[in-house]
């Protein structure tokens, strides 16, 4: 296998990876709030990036190991390109605002929902916001620090 090939299968893995644990507790914790109807706000704002945060500790140690030296890069983009294709599933499946507009008008959000930005206005509507900003945040200030560090350990 290629050096080019094996780098894109790591890169689309480690975004599987990403995509999966942060959006798919979210997926859970939807169904139990719907069954249970008392999952309060914060929850999910502290589950999902403790679940990323898990799954790159996991992740990152096995890929380092390969070599791949972005880990989180990959499976922060993961969370975002993928995001807005969860939650059009899990509104299919729970429940959601209704698309209006027909066929088209349907088949136009889920092509567009691949884009990061569309994440952002569904992860608003699905009540998912707060946790995907705390994730954001949280890895531009964890690898912001981890470069400091290397930078200063290389001097």
């Amino acid at each position: 296998m290629s050096l080019v090939k094996q780098r894109l299968n790591s890169v689309l893995g480690l975004a599987a990876i990403g995509a999966f644990s942060f959006w798919l507790p979210d997926m859970l914790l939807r169904a139990l709030d719907r069954g249970y109807s008392g999952v309060a706000w914060w929850v999910p704002t502290l589950v999902l990036p403790t679940t990323f945060a898990a799954a790159y500790i996991f992740a990152a140690r096995r890929a380092e190991e390969r070599g791949f030296k972005h880990v989180g890069v990959a499976m922060f983009l993961g969370v975002w390109c993928a995001g807005g294709p969860f939650i059009l599933f899990e509104w299919s499946l729970v429940g959601g605002p209704p698309l209006s507009g027909g066929f088209l008008n349907e088949l136009i959000v889920v092509v567009m929902s691949v884009f990061p930005p569309i994440t952002f206005f569904l992860s608003a509507y699905d009540g998912s916001l707060p946790g995907l900003l705390l994730l954001t945040v949280g890895a531009a200030l964890f690898w912001g620090v981890r470069a400091g560090i290397a930078r200063c350990s290389s001097r």
